[in-house]
Order: structure tokens, then sequence, then C-alpha cells
């Protein structure tokens, strides 16, 4: 009963019928010739004028798509599976036989057939968000992953309806994040980055990619495109503590030069040259107490090293 053309045919039939039975009423007054078309005329009329014409004709706008449910079949959900290819109503919704999708255009329908619910075909949904991570090795990582969610343009549309838009989301936000965190947790940090397009791809692939709908889809009503992953970023802490690493070995380097020129040089000055020229602020340097006493002349020259290593960096920026 579901299938469009029986639906079609049965609702004309019903009009032919109800304008077969008017023009043999009225046959006996008129004759059979006027009494067909006071038939039509009458029915046509019937139409028109009351709610009847909404029992067997619909006008579904474009981009816009209607569940129809039938009142007259029951969906009868068993308490376990009949075998197994059934599906287990304990586990997974069973498909509703009362249901009917129709699409933009003017329908016929059944007077029984009521509105379930609509679904605008163009309001495509978007999840994603940052997402934390942990490697292997336990290096806090951030992921940004992005999903468009399309309605799907046949039958299964009425699963959308039925479960609703928002447990949808639910689970593919789920699912999505789920692998993931399940891909960077399997890699150590140093090997994220290298097979990051090997999560790209995994992650594309995760229910079939942009050319199938996998069932998961189709018990949904929704189709997830090509799910992307937009950027791939260590954590702003573990950023810093690299950075911080980073300047304290050119650091401390720089200094094992200065002593190696000059052995005899100051060693607050060392320090205080070294921090300037890694670009460490000295106002705040700690300076190791009693070795020399003139500390403003320290901070001074040290000001100007600092003075002039950034010059030459603006320098090297010019164009």
């Amino acid at each position: 009963m579901n299938n469009k053309y029986v639906v079609t045919a049965l609702a004309i039939g019903i009009q032919i019928i109800m304008i077969g039975f008017i023009a043999y009423v009225a046959h006996f007054f008129v004759g059979p010739a006027i009494g067909f078309l006071v038939g039509i005329i009458v029915w046509s009329a019937i139409l028109l004028k009351t709610p009847v014409f909404d029992w067997f004709i619909i006008n579904v706008e474009q981009n816009w798509a209607i569940v129809l449910g039938n009142q007259l079949i029951k969906n009868v959900v068993s308490g376990a599976p009949i075998n197994p290819n059934d599906s287990d109503p304990r586990t997974q919704m069973l498909s509703q036989k009362s249901l009917r999708v129709i699409w933009p255009g003017i329908n016929f329908k059944l007077p029984w057939e009521i509105q379930f619910d609509s679904v605008d075909l163009k309001s495509e949904v978007v999840i994603g968000n940052t997402l934390t991570c942990y490697t292997e090795d336990n290096i806090e990582l951030l992921v940004t992953w992005q999903v468009i969610l399309t309605p799907l343009r046949d039958e299964h549309l009425a699963n959308l309806v039925r479960k609703g838009q928002d447990a949808a989301k639910a689970y593919f936000t789920g699912a999505f994040e789920q692998e993931i965190t399940r891909w960077v947790k399997t890699k150590q940090e140093a090997a994220v980055f290298t097979a990051l397009n090997d999560l790209k791809n995994q992650f594309s692939q995760l229910f079939g990619g942009p050319n199938t709908v996998s069932k998961i889809e189709e018990s949904y009503g929704l189709f997830t495109n090509e799910p992307q992953i937009i950027k791939l970023t260590r954590a702003e802490n573990y950023q810093k503590a690299a950075q911080a690493a980073a300047v304290g070995a050119k650091t401390l380097d720089l200094i094992q030069k200065l002593r190696l020129a000059s052995p005899d040089a100051d060693a607050n000055m060392i320090l205080a040259m070294a921090a300037a020229t890694t670009g460490i602020p000295i106002e705040g340097l700690l300076l190791i107490p009693g070795v020399n006493a003139d500390t403003g002349k320290i901070i001074a020259a040290a000001g100007q090293v600092g003075v002039q290593v950034n010059a030459n960096k603006k320098g090297k920026n010019k164009p």
C-alpha cells in the first residue's frame, strides 16, 4: 500500500467510483449522458469546496518532503526476532510499514493517510568541534573536525523523522569522536603528524565515504558526505613547554660559547648577555649574588644587546 503508483491508482479509482455513483443517481432524472456530466460537476464541487480534496491530493513545496502515516497499518513489534535476519527490537528499530515519504509536487494520497511530519531537504546539519585527545605517550593534542549531514532523498528519510535529528546528531558525533580518539591513542606523538593523511583517509571512509550510503546512514535517514579533519595541533601548554625548552637550550649553548671566548668575564654579565640575545626579558633576570655589585651597568649593557638583536630581526623580516 506504500507504493506511490498503487496509491495513485487507488485514489484515482475512488474518484471515478464517486463520479459514477453520482452519475448513476442523476441519470434517473436527466438521462445517462447528462447524468455523467452532472456526476463530474457535483464531485468536482465537493472536492474543491470541502475538505475532501485534502483527503486525496497533497501539494508538497519544493525542497521539502512529507512523511505520511497510514492509519490502517499497525506496526507490530515482537519481543524477539523471528529469524536471524530480522531486526531485534531491543537493539534496533524495526521498519515502519505505515510510513510513506512523498516528494515535492502534487501527490495523490488516501483519506486514511495523515501527515506525520515534514523535512526540509535543504537544511543540512553541520556537526564537529575541537576534540582533546591523548597520544600513546600521553601527549595532549587538539583535533578539529567537521561533518555535513544531508537528509537522504529516498524512503529512508522516514527514519530521520522517527528517530529525530537530535538523536542522529548525537550518534554521528559520538561515532566520529570515538574514531579520532582511538586513532590518536594508537600513535606516538612524533608519529601522529607524519601519519595525518592516514587519519584523514580513515575518518572520511568511516561510513563508506562520499560515494556510498551505509546501512547506518540509512537507519538514521542522513548522509555523512565527506567527513573532514580540519586541523591537528599540540595543546597550548605543550607548545609553551617546548618553546621554553628550546629557548633554555639556546641560552645554555650561548653561555658556554661566551665563557669559552672570555673565561675571565663576569658571570652575571655573561648570563645577562645570553638572556638578551635569546629574547629572554632581562628586567626580571635573577643574577648571581655577590659576583658583581654593579647590577645597573649589567642590565644596561644587556638591554643594548637586546635592542640590537630585535633591530636585526626586524631588518631580516623586511621585504
